[in-house]
């Protein structure tokens, strides 16, 4: 609530053997605070949810909100597209009204062990009717993409990338699909849900955050608050943390 740049909670995992395996009365709990803390400060006050593969599902977030007066809404749940499964309860929790999030760092261990590919995913949402304002879009860039063996054991690493998005974005169009229509998956729908009121769109006021394309969607151009960062495919700018 005092702390600005601070606009939620998460990232909470359920249905996952990594996670810490919160009952429902501690999932309220920490939704309820992030709730009254949001409300307070005119923050969204979401808590963002990491699913995993168990069997649970979104389970424990219906239970929340069948057991207590904290809405779905209250929820932001990632890695829909983690399975078949799970994104068709995805789809049904997007249809009471709340939002899901679909991942677009993948690996082929991921792939083959079901995971759906976002434009499949998105493919799929459309053809169930469920409103693509309620779905959003993220890279999970940076982070780990496990690889396990049979047993179950961890056996390596891999890194999500953050130009996953774009190159999902990029994906979409090509498989025929109108860019004004999935756009707001990767602009508008996350900051409208997020309140994040400065952002996921182009209008007077708001932060300039643009990126330039070519007609085949080659970045050309991208500017950040107004400042150039990328000129003609290349950096021209670096973080503190970059090499020039």
């Amino acid at each position: 609530m005092l702390i600005d740049q601070i606009i939620g909670v998460g990232e909470i995992a359920i249905a996952d053997h990594r996670g810490s395996q919160l009952s429902v009365h501690e999932l309220a709990r920490v939704a309820a605070e992030c709730r009254v803390g949001g409300m307070l400060s005119g923050k969204a006050g979401i808590v963002f949810v990491h699913v995993g593969d168990g069997k649970g599902g979104l389970n424990l977030l219906h239970q929340v909100a069948e057991q207590t007066d904290i809405p779905l809404t209250q929820f932001y749940p990632t890695h829909i597209n983690r399975s078949q499964q799970l994104l068709e309860q995805g789809f049904a929790f997007a249809k009471a009204g709340a939002m899901i999030d679909f991942t677009a760092s993948t690996n082929q261990a991921c792939l083959d062990s079901g995971e759906v590919a976002v434009v499949d995913a998105v493919q799929q949402a459309i053809n169930a009717n469920v409103p693509l304002r309620q779905i959003s879009l993220s890279s999970d860039g940076n982070a780990s993409l496990p690889v396990f063996n049979d047993r179950g054991e961890l056996t390596g690493l891999e890194m999500g990338t953050v130009a996953s998005l774009y190159q999902s974005l990029c994906q979409l169009v090509a498989a025929g699909m109108n860019l004004a229509e999935v756009l707001p998956l990767v602009t508008s729908n996350a900051a409208r849900t997020l309140k994040l009121t400065q952002k996921g769109q182009l209008a007077v006021g708001m932060d300039a955050d643009m990126v330039l394309t070519t007609p085949d969607m080659v970045i050309d151009k991208v500017w950040s608050q107004g400042l150039l960062l990328v000129d003609q495919g290349q950096a021209v700018r670096y973080s503190q943390f970059e090499r020039c």
